[in-house]
């Protein structure tokens, strides 16, 4: 009779759910500036002042201050609206816009339909992001599992 005796170095495992939370961290914030992107490219101009107040806010920080710069600058006298504040975990991104008319752009009203340039370019993308946030699992599975091996022998 012959015994098997497995040896399973799992060392990679205590890491794994870091390493998870840190690639998923990136994908979310590559999945709001290609959101942002789109939304840019697809925003109505008159004068440029909502496209150009298109932002994005991550856990490590706002494009505010930029985009309103920006706006103000194509625009004089149009209002801009406080920055959206930093999300709450390094899991949550937010695009947003500073204009003050931005809402009635995106949904219309009883005069104007809605051009829906923000959530058209979040649906545009739906793909794309899943592809990032898989890419992101493997990318973590991938590392922590580099050192694991899987020792065999026969006793």
């Amino acid at each position: 009779m012959v015994d098997i005796i497995a040896d399973i170095d799992v060392t990679g495992l205590e890491s794994l759910a870091n390493r998870i939370e840190a690639e998923l961290a990136k994908a979310v914030a590559a999945s709001a500036f290609l959101i942002e992107a789109h939304a840019k490219l697809a925003a109505p101009v008159d004068t440029g002042a909502l496209r150009a107040s298109i932002y994005t806010s991550t856990w490590n920080g706002s494009q505010w201050s930029g985009a309103a710069a920006s706006a103000s600058a194509l625009r004089s006298g149009v209002t801009i609206l406080a920055d959206i504040g930093k999300p709450s975990s390094n899991l949550e991104a937010i695009v947003a816009v500073g204009v003050h008319y931005a809402a009635h752009v995106e949904y219309g009203t009883f005069r104007q339909a809605g051009r829906f340039y923000l959530r058209n370019a979040a649906m545009a993308n739906l793909q794309p992001i899943r592809d990032l946030f898989a890419q992101a699992i493997q990318k973590a599975t991938r590392d922590a599992f580099s050192g694991s091996r899987l020792k065999l022998r026969a006793v």
